[in-house]
């Protein structure tokens, strides 16, 4: 953790100039996460737009802003992060710039958020992805207490012993000890 008194995230910003150049001079930008469905839209936000081009228009999102921060957020968005750029390095071995930011601020929709503040991501069904071009729906498998290294959370150990790729799913055997 960079600081525990403050929210910080890192952000490897990789290849698109324009966001590069814009986090630069105003040290600001936005996380949405955005629903499943709208993964095709999500994806054309990574071509390269002349300066006069909206993104927003170009992929078919509504953009939204939140007082005092510039950068527009994704309106359809169920989770909209607010960041602010604290302090870059380059990273030469693989030329990229490494970010840490801190949160400004969060907007989360109602529906997802439980009362004890878990935020719900598989109720939204946001969207995940894995490198460039890889998209995944999100989904709960279950929420578990504080661990403690002495104790196994429920009353019963679970221990995988066999996975089979079988019919194009994943099959796994388990047994309780």
């Amino acid at each position: 953790m960079l600081n525990t008194n403050q929210l910080q995230l890192l952000l490897s910003v990789i290849k698109k100039i324009d966001m590069k150049t814009y986090i630069s001079e105003t040290h600001q930008y936005t996380i949405n996460y955005v629903a499943a469905s709208d993964f095709r839209k999500a994806h054309q936000t990574s071509a390269k737009y002349d300066k006069e081009v909206s993104e927003f228009d170009a992929c078919g999102f509504t953009e939204c802003y939140h007082t005092n921060f510039d950068p527009p957020f994704i309106s359809e968005a169920p989770v909209k992060v607010a960041m602010k750029m604290e302090q870059k390095m380059e990273i030469s071995i693989n030329k990229t710039i490494l970010i840490i930011d801190s949160i400004q601020h969060i907007e989360i929709d109602e529906a997802i958020l439980s009362s004890d503040g878990f935020v719900a991501l598989d109720k939204a069904k946001t969207l995940a992805c894995a490198g460039l071009d890889a998209y995944y729906e999100t989904r709960l498998i279950d929420r578990l207490s504080y661990i403690q290294p002495d104790k196994w959370q429920g009353k019963q150990k679970e221990v995988w012993d066999e996975v089979k790729y079988c019919s194009d799913k994943w099959r796994i055997n388990k047994h309780t000890i």
